[in-house]
């Protein structure tokens, strides 16, 4: 819990400030702003609030509040500035750049498209940018 909350109190200052694109597999893809962030001795919870839908299932209610719940020993649980991924649950990634890509990707994609089993990947791979610049900060701040 120790390491998992000094990531989120690090990170959590750029996280709020900066736009993001939850993927939840198999068929959620919407750019959300974090909105607060709580936890306890088992838990972290995140609410984030939908600014745009590119994918997502009918009878999704953007006007509500998602909240994403994580224990904090949860496998593959990783976070850094551009990413909170928790493969069993979602990723979310936050970064301008990113989601000005995939505004510009959505807008490109027909409705048809839209819901292909390939495109939440697509809509990832809009921040891969944010992941190869992370991973070399990563390396420079452990050297």
């Amino acid at each position: 819990m120790e390491k998992g909350l000094a990531e989120i109190e690090r990170h959590a200052p750029f996280w709020k400030a900066t736009p993001a694109l939850l993927v939840i597999k198999p068929h959620l893809g919407v750019i959300v702003s974090l909105k607060n962030i709580e936890h306890d001795e088992r838990h972290f919870t995140l609410s984030v609030a939908v600014e745009e839908t590119i994918v997502a299932p009918k009878g999704l209610d953007a006007q509500f509040p998602i909240t994403l719940k994580n224990v904090w020993n949860q496998p593959y649980l990783s976070m850094d500035s551009h990413c909170i991924s928790a493969p069993y649950g979602y990723y979310l990634h936050f970064g301008d750049e990113g989601v000005q890509r995939v505004r510009k990707l959505s807008a490109e994609l027909s409705d048809k498209q839209k819901n292909g089993p390939f495109t939440l990947g697509l809509l990832r791979g809009c921040f891969q940018r944010n992941l190869l610049r992370s991973r070399s900060s990563s390396r420079d701040e452990t050297n």
